[in-house]
């Protein structure tokens, strides 16, 4: 009996549907099938799917092996400092796994920052500024 291996669909976006992406800011074109480093205790991985519409960046986040099984909230900011960073997006996670996504359009100037952080805090809580860093990746 052959084996069935599920495919995958690939989202990656060709050239042409990131070149305003491209034009705005060069590394955002580069996100595609990045993986984000864990920092401090956190524990697991997270991917991110680059989607590129005009000038807007879309990146669908995937985690898994999270150290919270709890639900708990991630927040993702554009990052240069604690004070200056601009939160772009939200991830909620259960079960050591999270699903989620960070949008960037032209209101977000990405130039200004060095990095997406991605922090952690109770379901149902915000933050002004990013405290926890769970992930982190540079632009």
């Amino acid at each position: 009996m052959p084996s069935f291996t599920p495919v995958t669909p690939n989202i990656s976006p060709t050239a042409d549907e990131c070149a305003q992406v491209k034009e705005r800011d060069p590394r955002l074109a580069e996100l595609d099938d990045r993986e984000f480093d864990a920092t401090g205790d956190e524990t697991g991985t997270m991917r991110a799917d680059l989607i590129c519409n005009g000038d807007t960046v879309v990146l669908s986040v995937d985690t898994k092996g999270l150290k919270e099984k709890d639900t708990t909230t991630y927040f993702a900011w554009l990052y240069k400092s604690r004070r200056r960073a601009e939160q772009v997006g939200t991830i909620i996670g259960s079960d050591g796994r999270g699903f989620g996504s960070i949008t960037m359009g032209i209101e977000a100037d990405s130039t200004k920052y060095d990095s997406i952080v991605i922090t952690r805090v109770p379901f149902g809580q915000t933050e002004e500024r990013p405290r926890k860093i769970a992930f982190r990746t540079p632009l």
